[in-house]
């Protein structure tokens, strides 16, 4: 081990330690879930360092940390916090303010590939929908997704600050759903693919427009107490990349639409999300086959186990004639 691995309490309390003093003393250091690429802590603090409690340490090693033999880019780590500065700056500059947040970056350590920022507490939208919920709260939510990707929209193309090219070549490298759609008996799946991946899909090479890449329920934070506070904080920046300003749809809808399909999740309400989401992204893109799209990713997400899914072929299926109703195409 090296002293820029954080995998133990003890590093991250000494890392803590040694290059960030003025922080004071540390409470408690916890692992968060991180998903299966990064180490996140929760730091608590015994006294508020400017106005904060409770921090993330998010550590982005070489390689994933559920699976290491996975190579990643560590330069990963400076684009997100570019990412989140500059979201921060516009929620925080937007006139009337925005239905969304992201988590307030303090410092980033380029040497050691570490980002230090707000811990921000809620459900994560993944759990929030393992109960019904009423349609106040998922047209709210569907309002503030949607709140969130139309940000991107309106960025140029290019975007200056954006430097994440490692981890665009990394994700590019892995949009081939070919095998996949045979695996899971995709009806139709070579017609499926070429829209999918054609003209009116992902569009290769891709536009230079700005995505958030990664756009799924464990991504999004549920915070709903305050109506008159952002509904959302969108976290795990890593992989916002070039690409068409659709694609973060069609991801979050395909997620949707396996939850819908899944046990541990309200259909209703799920359903109820997924008709607010697309209502409040409208105009929808003209130039992209949405449903093509999504129903691609539902190829790729259905061997996950998490969905709770009894039959994921037959949920693939249900997808091809199932989704174009939410987007009426």
């Amino acid at each position: 081990m090296t002293s820029h691995d954080f995998s133990t309490a003890e590093q991250v309390r000494a890392y803590l330690a040694a290059h960030h003093a003025d922080l004071g003393a540390v409470a408690d250091v916890a692992l968060l879930s991180g998903g299966h690429a990064n180490y996140v802590w929760a730091i608590d603090l015994v006294a508020p360092f400017d106005n904060l409690s409770q921090l993330v340490l998010k550590y982005h090693p070489p390689h994933a940390r559920a699976f290491t033999t996975i190579a990643l880019p560590q330069d990963r780590s400076s684009a997100e916090f570019a990412a989140l500065s500059e979201f921060h700056r516009i929620a925080h500059e937007t006139p009337g303010g925005t239905p969304w947040k992201v988590p307030r970056p303090l410092r980033h350590d380029r040497d050691r590939h570490a980002v230090l920022m707000e811990r921000v507490h809620g459900t994560m939208l993944l759990d929030f929908f393992r109960a019904a919920r009423p349609a106040a709260d998922t047209d709210r939510l569907g309002e503030a997704l949607a709140a969130f990707l139309a940000v991107f929209r309106g960025m140029p193309e290019p975007v200056p600050w954006f430097a994440n090219a490692e981890m665009q070549a990394f994700c590019d490298g892995r949009n081939d759903v070919s095998a996949l759609a045979a695996k899971f008996d995709l009806p139709d799946a070579a017609e499926w693919v070429a829209r999918a991946l054609g003209p009116h899909g992902y569009a290769r090479p891709a536009p230079r427009q700005l995505i958030f890449g990664d756009y799924w329920p464990n991504s999004v934070i549920v915070h709903l107490d305050d109506p008159a506070a952002p509904a959302i904080t969108v976290i795990d920046w890593e992989c916002h990349r070039y690409g068409h300003h659709g694609q973060d749809l069609a991801q979050f809808m395909a997620n949707l639409f396996l939850m819908r399909e899944g046990e541990p999740y309200h259909t209703g309400s799920v359903d109820a999300l997924m008709r607010a989401f697309v209502q409040h992204a409208r105009p929808l893109h003209a130039d992209l086959d949405h449903t093509a799209l999504t129903v691609a990713r539902v190829v790729e997400l259905a061997p996950y186990p998490h969905w709770g899914l009894t039959d994921p072929k037959a949920a693939v299926r249900k997808a091809t004639t199932n989704l174009h109703e939410y987007y009426g195409e």
